[in-house]
């Protein structure tokens, strides 16, 4: 009796075991991808199968393993010996997202790196990635022995220095080196040119735009590795770094922008916030506002640490999208989601809400936190409604109502946050086949939702996937639709505008698909920014922003930094040719200098004017524009003209005179002499 008891209660024992293992699963997936700290093993005995976590039970192959990341920021050990790679993924291979490292050794369980004791070579990788290479602790076989593949060396490798840098059409299904249908190559700014200390970063991760008002340039602000990176892109053909503003080093950096008109100073103001999952670096705000001085820069301008230290991303509602500037009648308000501090989640990682009155010193809104139904926050976006389905807000949010849907990493959470002190929970969607629940975004007539799940294209082996769900009922939402893309490649973060949706892809790049119909959606176009493979890898397109007035479409790229392409349009611009800058000269100091541009061809032109007297640069559209000169002398005045298509430079110089001296005649008395 005692023996069959035992039995038993081993039997038990396994079973639950067994479906711990089961139910278990996703949970342990999210928590993987929540907290960063998975390792995974490769060592020349191991086998492909499983998910290569255990030191005893590691990997046979690189590819394999990397193929077991269960999120961005896993880390990958290799042990001593010889491994092959495919060298058109040398990318994903050489990515911070989830670093490979080799020098390891099985005999220590891995615990420590040291190439030189446990040498670790791989096959196949050309002589250029030599130094890339054993930075992380690998060497080239080649290199070992001295064999040489010529057929390797002309391979085309992925790699930001083999990005394009000039404006290449899309033409017979290719830009460049990158595949393409209905966009346009414009131009780029490798990882190297994001210099802190000297050194470049090391990989990108989100990006926002932002329009400056006071002179309608555009700009990218990018999170990479070292910190943030601004880029003036109102010439995308011709982009040009402002600077980057050091940060902790950190795979995760996400951005939005806000922008407000300051009375006192008769300007527009501008503010980036940037989160990071970096323990201690806080919530960082970048100062926009002298993006305009006649040398541009940027700086950091605040630090917020009182109430976390980390946070995974950044969210701004009630502003206008393409200019971040708050809505007509609306309050913005900033919402932190995913926050810790000290290595724990804060309120289980839930959106918190702080009031921007101050732009520079958000403050906590008091019970901005909801204290039920609260699940950590992953991402969130929001939209305002005015129509029936405010009943379902809370009582006195019925004739107009703000809606957040909350990201939850395995559902979607429906609140009412128009009182952000108070936040009301709607509703709760789960859906079957999820994976990890990423972000999302609604569809123009805000009656769709389209869910972007970041692993469900790993865990379960299908295509790019994208649902649908319908929001016509909040308080019972529905997966109504599901869209399957050609490639395995993981969809990550997307926006809409009309009735197209704006998704990066990481390895396939950027997907815009057409979403007329939310619950029948077609392939648009795509520019694929990681030539040479399309798996569900962590590599290639973080992050898109679609909402520049000018159309350029910004792509923040994990390996090759910010990508800048266009949609055609019916007509492209034409090339600009002949562009001559003229002025009406001499002048003097005090009275208006006209000046005058004219070019012999080219359609939509932009015509920026530096006038050579430290004054900040001026962009119209118009061919004529005048300026006042307050000192004496020659300047020398730049002119530049650019459009979709290409940009073009003249100058001219305006002599500026002093006003002439007035003359004054004394006429002295003189007597008349009587005769």
């Amino acid at each position: 009796m005692h023996t069959h008891n035992g039995r038993w209660s081993r039997s038990l024992a396994v079973g639950f075991a067994v479906l711990a293992a089961f139910v278990l699963a996703p949970i342990a997936s999210i928590s993987a991808h929540s907290n960063h700290d998975h390792k995974i093993y490769v060592a020349p005995f191991g086998k492909d199968e499983g998910d290569c976590s255990k030191i005893w039970q590691p990997c046979l192959t690189i590819d394999y393993a990397i193929s077991r990341g269960t999120g961005k920021g896993d880390e990958i050990r290799v042990a001593a010996g010889d491994y092959s790679y495919d060298a058109r993924k040398v990318g994903l291979l050489l990515s911070l997202q989830i670093p490979v490292r080799g020098g390891y050794s099985a005999r220590d369980n891995f615990m420590q790196q040291d190439p030189q004791a446990n040498p670790t070579y791989v096959a196949g990788i050309p002589s250029r990635y030599r130094e890339q290479l054993a930075a992380i602790g690998f060497a080239r076989v080649e290199d070992r022995d001295g064999r040489h593949s010529p057929e390797l060396e002309r391979m085309q490798i992925p790699s930001e220095l083999e990005t394009p840098s000039t404006a290449q059409p899309c033409t017979n299904g290719m830009a460049g080196i990158f595949e393409c249908s209905g966009i346009d190559f414009l131009g780029s700014v490798p990882l190297s040119s994001f210099r802190v200390n000297g050194n470049g970063a090391g990989a990108g991760s989100n990006l926002w735009g932002h329009v400056d008002l006071n002179t309608d340039r555009e700009y990218a602000i990018i999170g990479v590795s070292n910190g943030t990176g601004v880029v003036d892109v109102t010439d995308p053909t011709n982009p040009v770094v402002i600077g980057t503003v050091p940060g902790n080093s950190s795979s995760w950096r996400e951005v939005k922008v806000y922008q407000y008109f300051n009375q006192a100073q008769n300007r527009w103001n501008a503010y980036a916030y940037l989160s990071t999952e970096s323990r201690t670096q806080g919530l960082q705000i970048v100062d926009l506002n002298h993006l305009s001085d006649p040398t541009p820069s940027v700086s950091l301008a605040a630090t917020y640490t009182a109430d976390f230290g980390s946070s995974h991303t950044v969210y701004i509602k009630n502003v206008d999208l393409s200019t971040n500037v708050a809505l007509p009648g609306k309050t913005a308000v900033l919402y932190m989601n995913g926050v810790g501090k000290n290595g724990s989640r804060l309120n289980s990682g839930v959106f918190r809400a702080f009031d921007m009155s101050n732009p520079l010193t958000p403050q906590i809104i008091d019970t901005g936190v909801p204290d039920t139904n609260i699940s950590y926050t992953h991402d969130d976006t929001s939209m305002i409604i005015t129509d029936s389905r405010t009943s379902a807000c809370a009582p006195g949010h019925q004739a107009s109502c703000e809606i957040l849907f909350d990201f939850s990493e395995s559902s979607v959470e429906i609140w009412d946050i128009t009182d952000s002190a108070n936040p009301f929970h709607i509703s709760s969607r789960p859906y079957s086949g999820s994976g990890y629940t990423h972000s999302g975004w609604y569809s123009d007539d805000k009656m769709y939702l389209f869910i972007q799940d970041e692993l469900d294209e790993q865990n379960l082996g299908h295509n790019t996937r994208v649902r649908t769900m319908d929001i016509h009922d909040l308080d019972n939402p529905t997966i109504s639709a599901v869209w399957d893309g050609p490639t395995a490649a993981i969809d990550h973060n997307g926006y809409t505008i009309g009735n197209k949706y704006y998704m990066s892809n990481y390895l396939r790049g950027l997907t815009i698909l057409d979403v007329t119909n939310p619950n029948s959606i077609q392939e648009a176009a795509f520019f694929d920014t990681y030539p040479g493979s399309n798996d569900s890898d962590f590599d290639g397109a973080w992050g898109v922003y679609p909402y520049l007035p000018s159309g350029t479409l910004m792509i923040s790229d994990i390996s090759r930094g910010l990508i800048l392409v266009r949609e055609p349009t019916s007509t492209p611009d034409q090339a600009i040719a002949g562009l001559e800058a003229t002025n009406d000269g001499p002048t003097t100091t005090g009275d208006v200098t006209n000046f005058e541009a004219t070019i012999q061809a080219g359609t939509n032109v932009t015509y920026a004017w530096d006038f050579g007297d430290n004054t900040a640069v001026v962009t119209s559209t118009n061919t004529t524009i005048s300026h006042t000169y307050p000192n004496a002398g020659n300047y020398t005045v730049e002119l530049t003209a650019s459009n979709g298509t290409n940009s073009q430079t003249d100058t001219t110089t305006v002599v500026v005179q002093a006003p002439p001296q007035t003359e004054w005649k004394i006429w002295l008395p003189f007597a008349i002499r009587a005769e």
